[in-house]
């Protein structure tokens, strides 16, 4: 019998910490079109998201997600749908963080190149692996 995880409440708090980072991503667009600074404002807010999605505010984590949507538009960037990884993928993934805990970082190597062959790009983080999309033309 497992727990069932309820969505945590959207906050104020959350909902002043989105609209605090939006108001300073439009002052950056709005002096002189600071594109170096906005870019910034935008990685706070997928930050941000991140730790929305992990704590499990779904309410937060959409409204925020509306936010960046609009925000990208402005530089002709869309975002894809959420994507399943399959569980070949998965597996793939485990054995290469698994390599690299035990050292075999040539191993680790080997397993992500073949994730890159199957149209994913793995970045190793202190404490986990991040999964790129990649998009590959006449496959």
């Amino acid at each position: 019998m497992g727990i069932d995880k309820k969505p945590v409440a959207f906050s104020e708090q959350d909902r002043s910490k989105i609209e605090n980072i939006c108001t300073k991503f439009q002052e950056a667009l709005d002096d002189d079109f600071n594109t170096p600074l906005a870019l910034g404002y935008l990685f706070e807010l997928v930050d941000l998201g991140q730790g929305f999605k992990s704590a499990d505010k779904k309410d937060a984590f959409r409204y925020l997600k509306s936010k960046l949507e609009s925000f990208f538009s402005i530089f002709g960037i869309t975002m894809l749908a959420d994507i399943k990884i399959p569980k070949a993928v998965n597996k793939k993934i485990k054995e290469m963080q698994e390599a690299r805990k035990a050292g075999e970082f040539d191993r680790s190597d080997s397993i992500r190149e073949e994730l890159r062959t199957d149209g994913y790009a793995a970045s190793n983080t202190a404490s986990s692996v991040t999964i790129t999309l990649v998009r590959q033309e006449n496959k």
